[in-house]
């Protein structure tokens, strides 16, 4: 953090904001640890505010985590980062493998509707054809039995 410090007067522009968000990364985790450290030791999130200079609320939207019993007054260690970003994973790989089997088996009542379709209409196509028959073997029925009624 000193290295970081001491280089940003002399460094050209763009080195020297490197070095500054170097610098600005270490500082973030130091306050961090500190913050933990006050939050161990008793202090309220009021009290850590005024240190930062900001609200109670800030301090508190900043650094808590929301989890366990203490209503978000523990802090996320990287353990607990870690943790909870595994845990993220495993909700969305179980979400994902979930979407999968619905879209599976929407896949298959899709091919089940298809085939019910296809089998629908084959049958509309016999029963067209059998009626078609059915009438033309009616008119020429109808036909033989007008012309022998009137042969007498």
């Amino acid at each position: 953090m000193t290295e970081s410090w001491i280089r940003l007067p002399s460094d050209p522009p763009l080195a020297a904001l490197g070095a500054s968000q170097t610098l600005h990364r270490a500082l973030a985790l130091w306050q961090t640890d500190l913050v933990r450290e006050a939050v161990a030791s008793g202090a309220s999130w009021e009290e850590i505010g005024i240190a930062l200079g900001t609200t109670k609320q800030g301090a508190w939207a900043r650094f808590r985590v929301l989890h366990g019993d203490k209503g978000g007054q523990a802090l996320m260690d990287s353990a607990g980062r870690r943790q909870a970003h595994d845990r993220a994973r495993e909700l969305w790989d179980a979400g994902q493998a979930r979407l999968r089997e619905i879209e599976g088996q929407w896949r298959d009542e899709h091919e089940r509707l298809r085939q019910q379709v296809r089998e629908s209409k084959e049958r509309l196509t016999e029963a067209r054809q059998r009626h078609a028959r059915e009438r033309r073997d009616a008119r020429q029925k109808l036909r033989s039995e007008v012309g022998a009624a009137r042969l007498p």
